[in-house]
């Protein structure tokens, strides 16, 4: 009964009526949910899961030992060049470039907790690790959707050259970090072993709530697409907007390889949603965010249209593939191994835990 004590009764009325929508489209289009969920577990075991998990562990495990005393000396040119800041924001930059979306919230999150970045480095940093890694751009989009790897490298270059350009940006915008905010690096005495258990532990997690937004944005895409008839390239670019995987597996083969690289620069509500689950307890600005995502869509749409004018490809690229194509018994298999895998972990480490 408290929750109404805090809420108006307009806000409390709004709320069931959310409800009972959503209670209706749930029975209405129950197959359309049903074939939603099955969509979003697939892409979660064939794609995220083998994909992001590593990524996720090698996060953690950089900031849960003391890898990060070695390695972050080699990149303070880069960081003040780039970014005004140390060698070590450099770091989720490349992890975000590397693993995909949320590999980068997840460092930043792992470093400004263990207070190996300072907060104003946090906040620097937010907006510029939010990208598709090569799993997806080249792998998925490019050899799986587009049938031509080319195309996957080229989206690829794009966010390179995309992410290079905002980070200047964003030096010429907010200046260098306070050096007075600068923190010293934690000097870690987890052993080895310890740190590789901690960081499994934390990506298991990691990767089991973003699964949970991938299914939940699946079963609202096949509502749209199947149940609300959206099924045509406006609905689809839509439905992108919202989950980019599903989005561009509709996509695919109906426009072009630009419109393809901004969506990807975009990266989708339930990316950014994901990115917000793990910045919890970091102060940052969501309207820069969106700024930064903005103009990262545009750069993206622009680098491509030139990288495709110097290195031509043939327009058959996009309009080969008719619908997505089907995963396959084997990727759903590697995916279910990788996800009992993970969970098996977890919770052995849990009963470690209570036994200790």
């Amino acid at each position: 009964m408290k929750i109404y004590k805090c809420l108006s009764k307009s806000k409390v009325c709004l709320i069931w009526v959310i409800v009972l929508s959503v209670l209706g489209i749930l029975f209405i289009f129950s197959q359309e949910c049903k074939n939603g969920a099955v969509n979003g577990i697939l892409l979660c075991l064939s794609i995220l899961v083998p994909s992001l998990f590593p990524f996720f562990i090698l996060s953690s495990f950089l900031t849960e030992s003391n890898m990060l005393d070695c390695i972050v000396p080699v990149f303070n040119p880069v960081g003040k060049f780039f970014l005004g800041a140390r060698g070590i924001c450099i770091i989720p930059l490349i992890l975000s470039l590397l693993g995909g979306y949320p590999v980068g919230a997840k460092a930043i999150a792992s470093l400004y907790h263990c207070k190996a970045i300072s907060e104003s480095e946090a906040k620097r940093l937010v907006p510029l690790c939010c990208w598709a890694g090569p799993g997806f751009l080249v792998t998925f989009v490019g050899v799986s959707m587009l049938l031509s790897k080319e195309s996957g490298i080229i989206l690829l270059s794009s966010q390179i050259i995309s992410v290079t350009l905002l980070c200047l940006l964003s030096r010429v915008m907010y200046g260098k970090t306070d050096s007075d905010s600068i923190l010293n690096l934690k000097k870690s005495s987890t052993s080895i072993s310890e740190a590789l258990v901690s960081s499994v532990n934390s990506a298991v997690k990691s990767t089991a709530g973003m699964c949970g937004f991938v299914i939940a944005f699946s079963v609202v895409c096949n509502v749209l697409t199947e149940g609300f008839g959206a099924d045509n390239t406006l609905g689809k670019i839509f439905v992108s907007l919202l989950e980019i995987t599903t989005g561009i597996s509709l996509i695919s083969g109906e426009v072009s390889l630009e419109v393809i690289s901004l969506l990807a620069g975009f990266g989708g509500v339930c990316v950014h949603l994901q990115i917000f689950r793990e910045l919890k307890g970091i102060p940052y600005s969501k309207a820069r965010f969106y700024f930064f995502r903005f103009i990262a869509s545009v750069l993206c749409f622009l680098s491509t249209k030139i990288l495709i004018y110097i290195f031509p490809i043939k327009e058959a690229v996009f309009s080969t593939v008719s619908k997505a194509p089907k995963l396959t018994f084997y990727s759903s298999v590697a995916g279910s191994v990788a996800l009992i895998f993970t969970s098996v972990v977890f919770i052995l480490s849990l009963r470690k835990k209570h036994s200790a």
